[in-house]
């Protein structure tokens, strides 16, 4: 998929011409530097140039294509950052326009080549009918990117994996979507563990509802210890002590009470012991999702709307499109909403410091066999 994208975005907007019309530019700049028509055409090349790239989706990605896009050092040629190296190349050599076409030039060649490697690859893949599987109209999926241990990669600890993680979103699902079907692989993929899960609209608003969530309690505990050591820093005190054990055990307070919540507020059943044990349950399952994101896993939703497209009858007469339904209405909007905040299911700040303030969770069948 990411193959595909790179090459259909370089086909889109074609950065190499765009270099070329930059570079072409300030060739005649070096040649006629006291020109100011010139200086003017190499600005106008150069603000189409950086307007054509950031308007490139691929500059904002979702959370997994990010990770290939970056394992594979596209996102050097891409975009904004390719941009930023255009620019690079300006400004170091600022007073010397010859020696700038010298570095764009290089730049250009550069890109050139890795898109070609690109392309060859594409190529070769639509040759051998080797497709990606990508989303139908009203389709959903759930996306995990796990890093893969060096020292952990036998079929067994694929297998602990999966179940750890079959664990963590069986709640969710009981909570959001009780008549939904268990979760199954839609695709999947190695190097780093890659799966996509087929999953139902209101799970994937759960989860993206309970990964929001777990995001704050972590940026919330990650304030409070950097507000605590400065402090400690200052001052050393019995009091300083116990407000950093009780900062320790925020994280699980914060996840148990949401975990609270979230079943209070969807779960609309009348047996309490039912309601009780899914809390237990879905406060295991947000400890466990907050360890395992601190530990590098990348989750991103998506859904596809369904479409509104007018309906072609059999003679080839075009009807008119109908009205949306409120649940047509509603996918639509939670198809935007979800694309709009998928930033916020990324955990990228300092999951090291978190490490020693949430341990592994373990589910009690398993306590009980230690």
């Amino acid at each position: 998929m990411a193959i595909a994208l790179l090459n259909s975005e370089y086909h889109r907007i074609r950065p190499d011409s765009l270099l070329t019309d930059v570079i072409g530019a300030l060739n005649t700049v070096a040649a006629n530097p006291g020109n100011a028509d010139f200086g003017t055409n190499f600005k106008t090349a150069l603000e189409i140039c950086r307007e054509s790239l950031s308007n490139s989706p691929l500059n904002t990605p979702r959370p997994i294509l990010r990770s290939l896009i970056e394992s594979i050092g596209a996102d050097q040629y891409i975009g904004d950052q390719f941009f930023a190296r255009i620019k690079s190349g300006i400004e170091l050599n600022a007073g010397a326009p010859a020696l700038a076409v010298q570095a764009l030039t290089i730049l250009q060649k550069e890109s050139q080549k890795f898109f070609k490697v690109i392309n060859n690859i594409d190529t070769s893949f639509t040759e051998l009918t080797i497709e990606y599987d990508e989303l139908g109209e009203g389709e959903a999926e759930i996306g995990l990117l796990i890093p893969r241990i060096e020292t952990s990669s036998t079929l067994q600890d694929l297998a602990k994996e999966f179940k750890e993680w079959h664990n963590a979103l069986t709640p969710i699902v009981e909570v959001f979507d009780r008549n939904a079907p268990p979760l199954q692989i839609r695709t999947c993929s190695t190097t780093d563990w890659m799966l996509y899960l087929i999953a139902t609209p209101a799970i994937l608003e759960g989860v993206s509802h309970c990964l929001k969530k777990v995001n704050e309690i972590l940026r919330e505990a990650l304030e409070m210890r950097s507000l605590l050591e400065q402090i400690a820093r200052r001052s050393s005190s019995d009091a300083i002590a116990q407000l950093e054990e009780e900062n320790k055990n925020k994280i699980q307070t914060d996840l148990r009470k949401l975990a609270e919540e979230v079943v209070d507020e969807r779960l609309k059943v009348h047996d309490q012991a039912d309601k009780n044990d899914l809390k237990n349950r879905l406060a295991f399952s947000l400890q466990t999702i907050a360890f395992k994101v601190t530990a590098g896993t990348k989750v991103e939703v998506r859904l596809i709307p369904p479409s509104l497209e007018p309906v072609v009858d059999a003679e080839g007469t075009e009807g008119q499109p109908t009205a949306p339904s409120p649940e047509q209405e509603h996918l639509a909007e939670l198809a935007l909403t979800l694309d709009q905040e998928v930033s916020l299911l990324a955990f990228d700040n300092d999951s090291d410091a978190l490490r020693a303030m949430l341990p592994a969770p373990v589910l009690e069948a398993e306590k009980s066999e230690q």
